[in-house]
């Protein structure tokens, strides 16, 4: 059996050329697009409702997790109306978005996580209590500091 090092030599290259699709929009493609888009719309506007009473109750953890949820949900629409098909000659190259894209990413990722261990906190620290009432505006006002 021969190593892989002798399969191809140093100078020589292999150039495959195969044909392109013949269409650039599919309709598989374009059922995508419509889906992404407004699952994303709907999805956004269906959160708008629970950020509401929440920010009311003052649960600031639980109202950053969905801004949170409602930026990626707006990030997935911004790209799939950008790159909607398959004319990637046509595309726009996506200069300034996709450098900061990575950032933005790994920055939602740790706000997701950090927000689902405070509700997660706060909701220990509710269930720990030996009352069944909810807690007052001088105790809330207390477990926030």
């Amino acid at each position: 059996m021969a190593d892989s090092a002798n399969l191809f030599g140093r100078d020589s290259s292999w150039i495959v050329v195969a044909p392109g699709p013949d269409t650039i929009t599919t309709p598989s493609l374009t059922a995508n697009l419509i889906c992404r888009v407004v699952l994303g719309i709907t999805a956004n506007m269906v959160c708008l409702v629970p950020l509401k009473h929440l920010y009311r109750n003052g649960e600031f953890a639980a109202v950053v997790f969905i801004l949170n949820i409602e930026m990626s949900n707006l990030n997935a629409v911004v790209s799939a109306l950008i790159w909607r098909n398959d004319d990637t000659d046509n595309w726009w190259p996506g200069y300034g978005l996709c450098d900061l894209n990575s950032y933005t990413h790994n920055f939602s990722i740790a706000l997701f996580v950090t927000c689902l261990l405070a509700i997660m906190r706060n909701l220990a620290q509710q269930v720990g209590l030996l009352r069944a009432n909810p807690l007052s505006v001088r105790e809330k006002r207390r477990r926030h500091l």
